[in-house]
């Protein structure tokens, strides 16, 4: 099994990093042109700026902080495809043995005939049944895999397209930041973007943990389907015969003894 150097995921978390680097230098300036701009007010004019720039600087600083800590852990949504598509693959040899697992499939019924070919055709459904038994929970295994990988994707793609939102939020706010007149409504903008950055990551975030934990619930339901042995007789692959042929002495006079006919 190959997995790639790279993914989709690694691109999207690059590009997140970089705009991140953006908006931090981004509020930098912001906070910069309103202080110039303050400084050349008269007290009583800037009453509750100064504060609102502080917290401007510290909501950010929060914010993109925990995501930088997301990023670290961001996941590899290739590599779950790729074990899922390998247990597909072992459910579709199954399935193609459990084709031949059949009565109408084996020939050893058309050449072969007597008691020793009986108790081989009864074998025949067991064969089938776990064979049966590994093709549904390979494909469940698979389909865990695709979901989970599915909403990694889904989520990291959330949280650059708001990433790419903030900064441009951020942008239009610098350019307000440059003006008396624009300065103190550049902090509630540059403020009102980061809590929407928040927002919809919070939000990524929890999409990505309710589909983590059903895949977890799945995951425990097919923990017991494993160990059910329904289809493995104390926990073993099926006989290709019967036990009822398991005795191999000539005269001990039990139904199995063997004789020339």
């Amino acid at each position: 099994m190959t997995v790639p150097p790279s993914s989709a995921v690694d691109s999207t978390v690059a590009e997140i990093r970089a705009v991140l680097d953006v908006a931090r230098q981004l509020v930098n300036d912001i906070i910069n042109g309103i202080n110039s701009v303050l400084d050349q007010l008269p007290p009583a004019a800037i009453a509750g700026i100064r504060a609102a720039v502080a917290d401007l600087q510290r909501l950010l600083d929060i914010e993109v902080s925990e995501v930088e800590r997301q990023l670290a852990f961001a996941g590899s949504p290739d590599t779950l495809r790729i074990v899922g598509e390998s247990w597909r693959e072992v459910g579709r040899l199954a399935s193609a043995q459990a084709g031949k697992a059949t009565l109408n499939s084996t020939r050893a019924d058309d050449r072969w005939t007597g008691d020793a070919a009986d108790a081989y055709s009864r074998a025949l459904p067991a064969q089938e049944k776990a064979l049966i038994a590994i093709k549904a929970r390979t494909d469940e295994i698979d389909k865990v895999l695709q979901d989970l990988a599915g909403s990694i994707n889904a989520f990291w793609a959330d949280i650059g397209i708001a990433a790419v939102a903030l900064a441009a939020a951020l942008t239009s706010a610098f350019i307000l930041a440059a003006s008396a007149v624009g300065a103190p409504a550049a902090a509630g903008l540059a403020a009102a973007a980061v809590v929407a950055f928040a927002t919809a990551a919070s939000s990524g975030v929890s999409a990505l943990v309710d589909i983590t934990n059903a895949c977890a619930a799945r995951t425990t339901d097919l923990d017991r389907s494993l160990r059910n042995n329904d289809a493995f007789d104390n926990g073993k692959w099926p006989s290709s015969t019967t036990d009822f042929f398991s005795d191999a002495s000539l005269t001990d006079n039990d139904d199995t003894d063997w004789h020339i006919g």
